[in-house]
């Protein structure tokens, strides 16, 4: 790992805190997101048209290649290999900047995402001034308010914290270090980090410029452990128009400007990191691309600051930083781990641990107890089936839903042996059915999650599954979430398993920094009750995995048998973002998906962490970080990288071809029922995921409207 001075931490992490929230009005202008209809804070003049003031428009695309020792599943192949390289969507965001009449810097960032399935309260909006940092959705309403210590602009030495000292440069940025650059040359700049902790890294600076072209590269070298040979920098020369490439580096920072006027313009930066713990190794690549840049210079203004900026020290910060224990240790805290030693933890969230007074309803197979309800006398009579590693406590919340909502009739919920084959579980059902004869002849409606729906199906189509059983009348089938048409993990659990187990072996297997918070959100979702879930599924000793497999003939065959009952789908379609951790979130027994510790809470900490890394990034670009402490903006992109790189490939192995419409482990289009008239196929649009279905308030809304519509039962 990179060792990152104190003196870089404090400046280059601090720097993220002061991320404060703007409290001023900004016009909505196109491509400049949503803005809040009101003055954020009464009395607040707003920004200063006659001060200095900065606009661009940023896109950063992340890829991570992984390599293993063992074959995993490549999605763009569709085949097995050693090497993956797993591409994430861009991310646009415009951000502009300016000071207020008091003299305090406003810096606002609009995040430009339009996911078909997104949660409301996702951060749309991110507004810092001198004291503040605040949080919005896309409709200007508040999610995080946090006070901050003092305005970024005041707070760092000669050579930062100017508007235009970041993205736009009044000096040339290819001649710094004491060393003239004239044009057209190249040039190594050994210059030492200031590493006051372990005195073993430098960076190596190799400039190349022109006129009107500046590029700097800057390497880490000296650095303790494996440098992965296959990294490299690939970028568009300025010079020549063609691509560019690099020696292999731990870590590696390229930037290149373009001369507008008298100002040198970012235009593009990439960061790749390699990490190399073990039997899995990462290459991270995050490009950030600028465009738009518009900019105003009060120089006269501009002056007094510096001058009030040379005043400043960063004494306090350090000690904080110091004091937290993390810089003896010897970590390596990325600029989100030291915003939090400074200005303390609220600003990076944590994964939510209390247990929620609703749950107790554990989601996976460890609880063998078969559960009767009794209901309205005379209502309709329900059988709730299970599905893959679960079992009958699965259907708690669910069953009091029920009962409070509707006037249903018995609830049954019978626990099975979810290892084995549909049609073997649809026997073992008929025979717990009958032989406690609960329902005589009467007509009864089998809900199956789902597995559990497969079973249903195979019940409804061979009522007489136990040839020793009277056959049971069944009245109709409703399946939710299940995998009709086979579930894509079963056909690739391993792959995801030989990741999982490499992240919980090595501790940070694709993860650039061993304490930071991306890295430890990637741990814990190896370390959840999820790394037992995938194991099941690549298990080679499991007879349903078979028919659970997609392209195979089972399916096909399954779908000829004529379907006599009435039969109704419930398909769930949970946000893309971050699916893994709403799957871990809602595995927890004592929790329920939209309570204080479940799934969904669990994906807005992932989302709000990814934004502020991203935020801290943003910023340090703004102030001018990227030049002068590189390192710590280097590894808060990588750790960003390393956690949609996780939950990319998840979506790209359980649901190929369509990752935006799935539950995280079912895809859309596998959870229709076939044959079926559209109108028979009910829709959760931004539900919960797979396994939080059988405990989900929108599932049984879904669940309550089949019964009421398709089976007369009434409501409450």
């Amino acid at each position: 790992m990179i060792a990152v001075s104190r003196k870089m931490v404090a400046l280059g992490l601090l720097l993220t805190a002061l991320l404060p929230s703007a409290c001023h009005e900004i016009p909505t202008e196109p491509g400049r997101g949503v803005t809040p209809s009101e003055s954020l804070s009464p009395g607040d003049g707003g920004t200063n048209p006659n001060d200095t003031f900065l606009s661009a428009d940023l896109t950063i695309q992340q890829s991570s290649t992984i390599t293993t020792s063992e074959p995993i599943y490549d999605p763009s192949t569709g085949g097995m290999s050693t090497s993956v390289t797993v591409v994430s969507d861009p991310l646009s965001m415009s951000v502009d900047a300016g000071y207020d009449y008091q003299d305090n810097s406003h810096v606002n960032l609009y995040f430009n995402e339009s996911d078909a399935v997104a949660p409301s309260d996702r951060v749309a909006i991110v507004r810092s001034n001198a004291d503040s940092y605040s949080e919005y959705d896309a409709s200007g309403n508040t999610l995080a308010p946090a006070a901050i210590a003092q305005d970024p602009m005041g707070t760092f030495s000669t050579d930062t914290g100017s508007f235009l000292n970041g993205i736009i440069s009044s000096n040339d940025p290819g001649g710094g270090g004491g060393v003239t650059c004239p044009p057209n040359c190249e040039t190594d700049l050994l210059v030492p980090t200031r590493d006051v902790l372990a005195g073993r890294a430098t960076s190596r600076n190799v400039v190349r410029k022109d006129a009107n072209h500046v590029e700097i590269t800057t390497v880490a070298v000296g650095v303790s452990g494996t440098i992965s040979s296959s990294a490299s920098v690939s970028l568009v020369d300025p010079f020549t128009g063609s691509a560019a490439s690099g020696p292999p580096s731990k870590l590696k920072h390229v930037r290149q400007y373009e001369k507008r006027g008298n100002k040198w313009v970012l235009q593009r930066s990439q960061t790749d990191i390699d990490e190399a713990p073990g039997s899995v190794t990462a290459h991270h690549t995050i490009v950030m691309s600028v465009s738009n840049v518009k900019w105003q210079e009060n120089t006269d203004k501009e002056s007094k600051r510096k001058a009030k900026r040379d005043a400043k020290k960063i004494a306090a910060a350090m000690s904080s930083v110091t004091a937290s224990g993390q810089a003896q240790a010897g970590l390596h805290p990325s600029a989100m781990v030291a915003v939090q030693d400074v200005f303390g933890g609220g600003f990076i969230p944590a994964l939510p641990s209390a247990p929620d007074p609703d749950g107790g309803h554990p989601q996976d197979g460890t609880q063998q107890i078969d559960t009767t309800v009794a209901g309205v006398a005379g209502g309709v009579p329900i059988v709730l089936q299970h599905g893959f590693d679960s079992s009958a406590e699965t259907w708690g919340r669910m069953i009091q839903l029920l009962h409070q909502d509707t006037d249903v009739g018995d609830i049954m919920a019978k626990s099975l042996d979810w290892q084995q084959r549909y049609e073997d579980q649809a026997v073992q059902l008929h025979r717990k059915l009958r032989d406690e004869n609960s329902f005589g002849q009467t007509p009864v409606v089998l809900v199956g999650h789902s597995n559990g729906g497969m079973v249903a199906r195979y019940l409804g189509m061979h009522p007489d599954a136990a040839s020793d059983r009277t056959p049971l009348n069944v009245k109709g089938v409703i399946t939710l979430g299940t995998l009709h048409e086979g579930a894509p993990l079963a056909n690739v659990g391993r792959s995801m398993q030989v990741l999982f187990d490499a992240i919980r072996i090595t501790g940070d297997a694709i993860c650039p920094s061993v304490n930071n918070a991306a890295c430890n959100l990637v741990r814990d979702v190896a370390n959840s009750k999820l790394g037992n879930l995938v194991s099941n599924y690549s298990s080679t000793g499991l007879p349903v995995l078979a028919e659970m497999t997609t392209g195979g003939p089972y399916h096909q065959a399954f779908d000829q048998v004529p379907e006599n009952t009435a039969h109704y789908s419930i398909s769930n379609v949970s946000w893309q973002r971050w699916r893994p951790w709403g799957l871990a979130g809602d595995m927890r027994a004592d929790c329920t998906p939209e309570g204080p510790c479940g799934g969904r809470n669990w994906v807005k900490t992932a989302d709000r962490t990814y934004h502020r890394m991203v935020t801290a990034t943003i910023f340090g670009a703004v102030f001018g970080y990227f030049t002068g402490q590189w390192v710590p903006f280097g590894l808060t992109l990588g750790s960003t990288a390393a956690l949609v790189a996780v939950s990319d490939y998840w979506n790209q192995l359980t649901s190929p071809g369509e990752t935006t419409a799935s539950d995280g482990l079912v895809p859309y289009s596998s959870q229709q029922y076939p044959h079926t008239p559209l109108q028979f196929r009910y829709q959760v649009t931004d539900g919960d995921s797979h396994v939080g279905e059988t405990k989900s308030t929108a599932a049984a809304r879904s669940l309550e409207l089949v019964l009421t519509e398709r089976f007369g039962v009434l409501r409450h």
